[in-house]
């Protein structure tokens, strides 16, 4: 059967949220992740079309307000783990993978020469990266309302 079994998209969130997952915490490793995740996203809107207007041709519609207290929350703590794992995996790059002697010179990052300092300031500078990057999205939720003022 081509249209399949089953009812309601209940799964849709968990499945986008599972992608967003893996695409912030894991991005960095392989660059072409965000692609990938774009182009699945293409073909899942074109068959989730094709289920509703095949499959389901009567939707019932049903009012919400947000995506839930609980999808938000899982997202506010997904983007806390990834800004920790990315600046943690460059940490780990920075202090331990990096050669200077072998990987053709010194690492310099907005015109800092990182080769040339201690570790444990390598170890404070990321660290205070990260903090900053989490205070920088902590004020950005802050200051950005989750409802539009047209719809309030």
């Amino acid at each position: 059967m081509v249209c399949g079994g089953g009812g309601g998209g209940g799964g849709d969130g968990n499945k986008q949220v599972i992608q967003f997952g893996y695409l912030v915490l894991f991005g960095w490793s392989w660059p072409l992740a965000s692609l990938c995740a774009f182009a699945n996203n293409l073909i899942e809107l074109r068959s989730d079309l094709f289920k509703l207007s095949s499959c389901y041709q009567r939707l019932s519609v049903r009012d919400s307000s947000s995506i839930g207290s609980a999808w938000m929350e899982v997202l506010h703590g997904l983007t806390i783990i990834s800004t920790i794992t990315n600046f943690a995996s460059l940490g780990v790059f920075v202090l331990f993978v990096h050669n200077p002697s072998t990987d053709g010179g010194d690492l310099t990052l907005m015109g800092w020469n990182v080769t040339a300092m201690k570790p444990i300031e390598k170890l404070f500078w990321i660290v205070f990266a990260e903090h900053l990057m989490i205070a920088i999205k902590s004020l950005l939720t802050w200051c950005i309302p989750d409802v539009p003022c047209t719809y309030l």
